[in-house]
C-alpha cells in the first residue's frame, strides 16, 4: 500500500491511501504511522437519519387533506 498526505502551514490536511505508487496534486509520500494518526485523530461520523417511513407520511397527508376539506365543505 502506498500512503500520501497534504500538508498545509505544517500540518496534515488530509490522506490518501493507494495500491499504485500514484501521487495525486498537492500530495506527498506519507508512512502508514501518519496515515492511520490522521485517520484517528478524525471525529466519528455522524449517526445515519432514521428511514423515513413512507406509509406513515402518506397517513398523515391524506388526513390532513380530509380534515381540509371537511373545512372547505367539500
Amino acid at each position: 500500500m502506498f500512503y500520501y498526505k497534504q500538508v498545509n502551514a505544517g500540518q496534515i490536511v488530509s490522506v490518501e491511501a493507494k495500491t499504485h505508487p500514484a501521487t495525486s496534486p498537492g500530495f506527498v509520500p506519507a508512512t502508514q504511522a501518519e496515515y492511520d494518526s490522521f485517520l484517528a485523530s478524525l471525529p466519528p461520523p455522524p449517526p445515519p437519519n432514521p428511514p423515513r417511513d413512507l406509509e406513515a407520511e402518506m397517513d398523515a397527508l391524506e388526513a390532513r387533506v380530509h380534515r381540509i376539506e371537511a373545512f372547505l365543505g367539500q
